[in-house]
């Protein structure tokens, strides 16, 4: 979203917050979801990143539809590319 998004329209990053330049609303999944409850949350919200948070809502990473391809099942891919 940032490179798309504000790098494309000229933003300086210095000063830009990731709040002006993010999609919302932002999905999150917790990070001991299995696989297959973050695909459904893809498919479901038809968005191609899922933000992971802890148990205290501390971000601890990012799923993307490229993790899912490199690291899933053949079948779990199809699904959420479709």
């Amino acid at each position: 979203d940032i490179a798309t998004r504000g790098v494309a329209q000229g933003c300086d990053p210095a000063t830009a917050t990731v709040g002006e330049y993010m999609s919302t609303p932002v999905k999150t999944v917790q990070e001991d979801r299995s696989l297959e409850d973050c695909c459904q949350l893809m498919e479901q919200n038809k968005i191609r990143r899922v933000v992971v948070v802890d148990g205290r809502g501390g971000i601890s990473g990012i799923v993307a539809q490229a993790d899912v391809a490199l690291a899933g099942k053949a079948s779990t891919t199809a699904e959420v590319v479709k």
